[in-house]
């Protein structure tokens, strides 16, 4: 990637700024699990687009303005056509943050009353999950591309016979289970988290070119190590076996068994209000006392109050934006508008936002399919799917043969 800010997930991407799930982008703003994306704003789960602005599902298309369900279309508003005359004058609206806020309240409304696809699955077969593309015989996966024969996997990219695995991939990695960013081929990992081509590792952590080590960290092209310890062969093939047997309870020296789980979460150094589970899985403060998880309450010092006044349409904001500090309309914190961050702006095209990069980045999560599936029936033939668009959540929602009917009719 290069020059991207405030996102997650970019891959092969330039000049982007506050996306999710962006592969192939160039100067997009707020686009969602979309790819071979360009000049796009607000666009979600679309591909192969130019020039689109709110819209949603969208493959083949350019110069289209709250669209959905659209293929191969150009210089569209509300799916229907105009002139380009018309649409360049809407798309000018967007430089004002007046005119920006209305488009994304309309874009919001357009999106709880406009057909949505059951999951967002591309060439896959006999898969189950979300945001899924090639695949094949995934069960319950989410944000994963090109893998094949897994179960409750998120974020995993060409990996075979995983289970249990996030973050995890490239390179074909097989029989990985229970692993947290890992991956550049490997064979057979366990329960491991941040360690790259490697195999035959057991409850390692940031452990590099290496094979056949267990409990080790931040080691680089070692073989036979035990807890940092080097091994012969025959010692480690003699002792490995011994420790499992330790950890699976069956010595008197301990109570509970300890092998077969990942690394137990109270050996996270951070609280779980700052890291991503809370996103997928949130959480209150009391919860998380009860399961023994640590908690980051908020910051002891008050935020200073901004009086500086954001001018409405971005081409009246100077280059001196980047020397104030700001105060967010959702939250009531300080941020700042770096120097990049400007330039991404005015190259895209729209306003400075009055709201911080974490409320932004709340916002996003928010609009997603979440990564636990629901039953829910198909609005049109009532048929049974399992979908990560929650029951509270508005929209019509069709099961696949519906949902190409309707696109393809």
């Amino acid at each position: 990637n290069e020059d991207c800010l405030y996102g997650r997930r970019y891959g092969y991407s330039k000049s982007s700024i506050d996306c999710e799930s962006l592969k192939q982008g160039e100067l997009c703003y707020e686009v969602l699990w979309s790819s071979n994306m360009y000049e796009c704003v607000f666009c979600f789960d679309s591909s192969t687009c130019s020039n689109c602005y709110f819209s949603t599902n969208l493959r083949g298309c350019s110069n289209c303005l709250f669209c959905s369900e659209l293929r191969n279309k150009r210089y569209h508003v509300w799916n229907k056509p105009v002139s380009k005359t018309e649409f360049e004058n809407y798309v000018r609206k967007m430089r004002s943050f007046t005119e920006f806020s209305k488009m994304l309240e309309q874009f919001s409304k357009m999106l709880e009353e406009c057909i949505r696809p059951w999951a967002n699955v591309v060439n896959c077969t006999d898969c189950i999950g979300d945001y899924l593309v090639n695949c094949k015989n995934i069960k319950y996966g989410y944000d994963s591309i090109d893998s094949e024969d897994g179960k409750y996997l998120v974020q995993c990219e060409s990996i075979r016979d995983c289970m249990d695995c996030s973050s995890c991939g490239y390179d074909n990695p097989q029989l990985f289970y229970e692993t947290v960013n890992t991956g550049n081929g490997g064979y057979h990992n366990r329960f491991c988290f941040s360690c790259w081509n490697c195999s035959e590792l057991s409850y390692c952590d940031t452990v590099m070119n290496s094979h056949d080590c267990f409990g080790c960290i931040s080691l680089n092209q070692k073989q036979y190590c035990i807890f940092n310890k080097q091994y012969s062969k025959k010692e480690y093939e003699e002792l490995v076996p011994r420790i499992i047997e330790h950890m699976e309870g069956q010595s008197s020296e301990l109570k509970n068994k300890q092998f077969g789980e990942f690394f137990p979460i109270y050996l996270s150094p951070f609280a779980y209000n700052e890291t991503i589970a809370q996103d997928y899985f949130p959480l209150t403060e009391e919860a998380a006392e009860v399961k023994g998880l640590l908690w980051k309450s908020a910051e002891g010092k008050d935020s200073k109050h901004s009086d500086f006044v954001i001018p409405d349409n971005i081409e009246g904001v100077s280059d001196s934006i980047t020397d104030e500090v700001l105060t967010c309309t959702e939250c009531g914190k300080n941020y700042k508008i770096i120097v990049q961050e400007l330039k991404l702006y005015r190259l895209i095209g729209v306003p400075v936002p009055r709201k911080c990069f974490s409320c932004r980045q709340t916002a996003r999560t928010a609009a997603r399919n979440h990564v636990w599936l629901s039953e829910r029936s198909c609005a049109k033939c009532g048929t049974a799917i399992k979908t990560g668009i929650l029951p509270k959540q508005k929209g019509v929602i069709y099961c696949e043969k519906c949902y190409l009917e309707k696109v393809y009719e």
